[in-house]
Order: structure tokens, then sequence, then C-alpha cells
């Protein structure tokens, strides 16, 4: 997340104003999904527009309670990812 959000500050968006209409997702990776909706609060603080919630990162995920608690605290439009292993070998 740190290095998309040193990119935003690049852009010029650290002063609230946009140069270009290109949307930025930040994305997050916290082990826990109480991190998770902390680093979305702090992405939108930075001027993101969606935010990206990489499920593949966390440590204890239970689909049936997770899911909805990442739902209902997103501040921003959230995807939600999960991406496999193989993909980075």
């Amino acid at each position: 997340m740190v290095c998309k959000l040193l990119f935003q500050w690049e852009a010029g968006i650290r002063s609230g104003v946009r140069r270009n209409s290109t949307p930025i997702c930040a994305s997050t990776t916290a082990e826990w999904v109480e991190e998770k909706v902390f680093e979305m609060v702090k992405a939108k603080e930075l001027g993101a527009d969606l935010v990206e919630a990489r499920l593949d990162f966390l440590k204890d995920f239970h689909p049936a309670q997770h899911h909805q608690s990442l739902i209902n605290n997103r501040p921003l439009p959230i995807l939600i990812t999960y991406r496999h292993i193989y993909k980075y070998f």
C-alpha cells in the first residue's frame, strides 16, 4: 500500500487537486480484518478513489463473518480479490 500511496503523493494528489482523472486504487495487505479496515480508511484520507481488499494476505479468514465486516466498514468502493500463490512463481 505504501508504494501506491507514495505514487499518489508524487502525482500531485497531496494538495487535494488531481492533475488527471485517472482513478487511484489502493491495495490493502493487512493480515487481520481490523487492520484491513484501518488501511482502507487511511487510503481514503490519502486520496484513493477505491480500495482493493486482498484476502490472500489474511491470516485467519472466515468468509461468512469477514466479508460482511469488510463491506459494512468500507469508506470507499471496494474490490475484493484473492490472488493464488501460483501467480508469483
